[in-house]
Order: C-alpha cells, then sequence, then structure tokens
C-alpha cells in the first residue's frame, strides 16, 4: 500500500486478487482498480512514482513492472528479484 505523493487523497493497495485498487480517502471508495493478467501470485508492493505518474509492483513471483498510472500501459519490466523480495521502490 502506498499514498501518491502528487494527491494525497489517493493510495494504492494490491493483494492476492492480482489487482490493484486505487482508493480515495477522503470519499471513502475505491475510484479505480486495475487487473493486471500478468502477474502469476498475489501483489506484495506497490508505489508511486514521485510524480504520481507511474506505479511499480512486485509480486510474490519475483515479477516486477512499472506503469503508467493515468493509461494503466506497461512501461518497464524490472528483473533481479528473487521470491523473498516483497518490496519494490521508485
Amino acid at each position: 500500500m502506498d499514498l501518491s505523493p502528487s494527491d494525497c487523497n489517493l493510495f494504492a493497495a494490491g493483494g492476492a486478487d492480482k489487482n490493484v485498487k486505487i482508493f480515495d480517502v477522503r470519499a471513502r471508495k475505491v475510484v479505480k482498480q486495475i487487473a493486471y493478467s500478468i502477474f502469476k501470485e498475489q501483489i506484495t508492493s506497490v508505489r508511486w512514482s514521485l510524480n504520481g505518474k507511474q506505479i511499480a509492483i512486485s509480486a510474490a513471483d519475483g515479477a516486477g513492472r512499472i506503469f503508467e498510472f493515468g493509461t494503466g500501459k506497461s512501461l518497464h519490466t524490472l528483473s533481479g528479484f528473487g521470491p523473498k523480495d516483497r518490496n519494490i521502490y521508485l
């Protein structure tokens, strides 16, 4: 789970369903749900970029990717993660 640095009302969280949900804290609801079918196992870490335009996501199987938040487009595949690497940072 991570709070957006560009809009402090938004935070992103991922989990066992392999989806990332964007919550609006002020409105107390999910405002966006993004399904990433490329992940084979649960999402273990979600981090916003400093400008809030990208989200880095890692999964329990060691997969890591950076996505453009607005479109969901995959920008980069990250390698070198092992199954014990649970956190990702931008």
